[in-house]
Order: structure tokens, then sequence, then C-alpha cells
């Protein structure tokens, strides 16, 4: 999270968002030497396709602020420690179950930022508001812990770099429900990019057939 917030201090949200998901294309390459795992070429293009559009999806177009060459490698950075959860989720499944695995890099990280946050802020941690608890358990259960479970899960069935391009449909469902929630804009090129994004996963599920 270090880099990726560097990232956006360097460069745009919609630029870290986008370099964040290069995590495909590390999983892929990382794949191979730990698992075993092709690199096809329907593979290449799938992570090509989800790239490109994820670039849409965000709206990072040609018109962008040019990055900084530190901003851009603190993004590159981002996008390699999020394919790792994958590559170390993978390794860890050997010996552990789903839920182990989940309970342990959550309950870690949880405790480090707690430590980080003690360390850097003089008063302390905010109390949660009443009418925000249920909406901090829901976050909690659903998105955190019930999301990382099933995408843990399905790391033990497929391989770490079809798992990788097929999550990148995340930023589409993020895009396509701020759109109805929240009323942001979702525009043309949005359409597109989440057109390219599927594809690339449907290209990647297709050859997991063959």
């Amino acid at each position: 999270m270090t880099v990726y917030f560097t990232a956006i201090a360097l460069t745009t949200v919609a630029a870290a968002a986008v370099l964040l998901y290069t995590a495909p294309a590390w999983v892929v390459l990382l794949a191979r030497p730990f698992f075993g795992e092709p690199i096809t070429r329907m593979k290449a293009g799938a992570v090509a396709l989800v790239f490109a559009g994820c670039v849409l999806v965000a709206g990072l177009g040609p018109s962008a602020a040019r990055l900084s060459p530190v901003g851009a490698l603190a993004g590159l950075g981002a996008g390699l420690t999020y394919g790792l959860y994958s590559i170390f989720g993978k390794v860890a499944l050997q010996r552990h179950s789903p839920l182990t695995i989940v309970v342990y890099s959550l309950g870690f990280g949880a405790l480090f930022l707690l430590a980080v946050s003690l360390l850097t802020t003089s008063r302390g941690l905010a109390p949660v508001p009443a009418a925000g608890a249920w909406a901090l358990a829901y976050v909690i259960a659903v998105p955190t812990v019930a999301a990382y479970l099933l995408y843990i899960a399905g790391l033990r069935r497929v391989e770490a770099g079809r798992a990788s391009v097929v999550a990148t449909v995340e930023p589409v469902v993020a895009a396509l429900t701020g759109s109805l929630m929240l009323h942001e804009p979702f525009g043309l090129m949005q359409w597109v990019g989440a057109a390219l994004v599927l594809a690339g996963v449907m290209l990647v599920q297709g050859e997991g057939r063959h």
C-alpha cells in the first residue's frame, strides 16, 4: 500500500490505479518459474486486453498528464506487490487452508497498520461512529474477508495467471457501481474499456477449457 499511495501522490489516482493493474502481467511472468505455468499467446493477449481496458475504465487517455519516472516506478511496484499476493497465496495453499491464509495475512496486516497508526498519530485511533458501524462491519465481512477467501480458494483450482486476469473485473465493477450509486461519469470510453476487460477474461477462461 505504501508504494501505491506514493504513486498516487506523484501521479494521479487514475494513473496509479492503472499501474496497479499491471499485476496480472507480473503474475503471469512469475508463475512460470514458480509453478511452471506456460506463458501462452492467449494468456499474453488476455493480459494486454485487460490492461488496455483498465486504462480506459480509469479514464486515463492520451491527454493525461505525463507520468514522472519515480511515480511510474512506484505504480509498477504496487502492481508487483499486489501480484505477489497471488504467487505467495498459491505457495501457501500447498500447506494451509484458504481460511488459515486469510486469517494470517489480514491479521498481520491489521496489526502492522495499527502499529503504524499509533506511531504516526498523536491523537490515537478515532472512534467508529455508531451510524457507520454496520457499514464498517459490511466492509470487513464481505469485500475484505469473504472476497479474499473466495480468491484464495479459486487459486487452488486454477492457475495463478488466469486467476489474476479474471480479478481485473474489479475496476469495472467498481466503476459501474460508482456510476449507479454515486452518479459518477461512465462514458463511451469506459464502456469500451469494460468490454476489453471482459474480452480478456473470456479469452483466458476459454484457454482453460482447451
